[in-house]
């Protein structure tokens, strides 16, 4: 839902990349495919005239653990 308000959101699987982080139970064929792998890559990415995102770069992930307690 997230990834839509803000309009981050590939329109297909040639949008991303290769080396991305991969989940063996999110398939290319489920219609939450392309959420998923949006809110769990960090990237760079240019905006196509569709309104659609085309990944550039694979960025570093944050190592979020540092904010647990």
């Amino acid at each position: 839902m997230i990834n839509r308000v803000l309009q981050r959101i590939p329109e297909s699987t040639e949008d991303l990349l290769p080396g991305m982080i991969a989940w063996p139970d999110n398939q290319p064929s489920k219609w939450y495919y392309l959420a998923v792998q949006e809110a769990t890559n960090s990237h760079d990415y240019v905006r196509k005239a569709s309104g659609y995102e085309t990944w550039t770069a694979l960025t570093e992930n944050r190592n979020w653990t540092i904010y647990e307690k």
